[in-house]
């Protein structure tokens, strides 16, 4: 790939639910990323998603395995961590993208509100693979 300018580096914003998706589905999120995205990318991650995936790894739940995996990925990989700012998460995700960029999220009313904005999805499909979606 051809060595784009730091103006050319697309965020993925990623939120809770999609950092389930390896534990719940065995499905490799940043390969599928790196297969799907055309340009130079920042993955990231809100504060407030790491504060939700903590809250639940504590839980004695199904879902408290896949949220330990999704924070052992997160110091793995290398994301950025944005700041939160609002009591709710999809707030501060909406918040933070811009036109163009993309959220990577399951969660319908966040797609919705994301798409509004002029920002792209980025969700899984089949519980096989991911796909792109915008208006």
């Amino acid at each position: 790939m051809i060595p784009l300018t730091r103006r050319s580096v697309v965020r993925v914003v990623m939120d809770t639910n999609f950092m389930l998706l390896p534990g719940n589905y065995l499905l490799d999120i940043f390969g599928e990323i790196e297969r799907l995205m055309q340009t130079s990318y920042e993955l990231c991650v809100t504060t407030g998603t790491v504060d939700e995936l903590e809250k639940l790894a504590e839980k004695k739940t199904k879902t408290a395995k896949s949220a330990r995996l999704g924070l052992m990925l997160i110091k793995q990989k290398p994301l950025k961590t944005v700041r939160s700012s609002k009591a709710h998460v999809d707030d501060d995700i909406v918040e933070v993208i811009k036109k163009g960029e993309f959220v990577a999220t399951q969660d319908r009313e966040l797609k919705k509100r994301v798409l509004d904005k002029g920002a792209k999805i980025i969700t899984m499909r089949s519980k096989s693979h991911l796909i792109i979606k915008e208006r």
